[in-house]
């Protein structure tokens, strides 16, 4: 049942407010009313929107499949990660033992020392002299007596005639210390026409020799006789 028409309810056209029913003029703009317009209806149930809808889905079904993929990427991520670890593990462990040093003195690096060297005697070399053959086997006897208390040493040589000719011999001796280190003094034994197979026996003095002194053949030297 519609109202009369002095009952309804009329709004300007211009700004939209509500005006008298019989009003030429809005009270609120002052715009001319020709004539009145109804109300706006106003929805009496529920509409159904189903662009909104639809639009919600599409997101949610996009947002649902965009997560599912960062997963598995990340997974896979980790996965390969890991093989490439294991892969850097087996390179690294190639079956050779550790360095290991041995006890000190036999590695022979810096800082370390072997065992000492064994201390040896000093050696004389005997020169053979012009014109010998092998007369070092002729000397059968050196002795050392001293020093007394002037420094002087005794010396006495013995040789035998090894050859099948008369020979002169010309020997060197010197008087050392015991280590050779240092020299005191030397003397030459002039021995001549020693007979084959004859023996003779010569001495000298050695001087400023010190307690400990020994005596050293520095050269033998045999020729025949003239």
């Amino acid at each position: 049942m519609n109202p009369p028409p002095s009952d309804r309810v009329t709004f300007c056209g211009q700004c939209g407010n509500e005006v008298a029913p019989e009003a030429k003029f809005c009270q609120s703009c002052g715009h001319e009313l020709s004539e009145a317009v109804p109300p706006t209806p106003v929805p009496t149930g529920p509409v159904e929107v189903s662009v909104g809808g639809t639009l919600e889905v599409k997101q949610k079904t996009r947002i649902g499949c965009f997560g599912k993929t960062l997963i598995v990427l990340l997974g896979l991520g980790a996965l390969l990660a890991g093989i490439a670890l294991i892969g850097i593990l087996v390179d690294t462990d190639d079956g050779t033992p550790p360095a290991t040093t041995g006890p000190p003195g036999t590695t022979g690096l810096p800082g370390t020392t072997g065992p000492p060297a064994a201390t040896e005697p000093p050696t004389t070399s005997v020169s053979k002299g012009l014109g010998s053959k092998d007369a070092t086997r002729d000397v059968v006897d050196l002795t050392c007596r001293g020093p007394n208390a002037s420094g002087v040493t005794e010396v006495d040589i013995t040789v035998r005639n090894n050859s099948s000719k008369t020979s002169d011999y010309l020997i060197e001796v010197s008087a050392e210390s015991v280590t050779g280190d240092e020299s005191y003094d030397w003397t030459i034994f002039v021995m001549k026409y020693v007979e084959p197979e004859q023996m003779v026996t010569e001495s000298s003095r050695l001087y400023d020799t010190k307690a400990g002194v020994v005596c050293q053949l520095r050269k033998v030297q045999r020729l025949a006789s003239n």
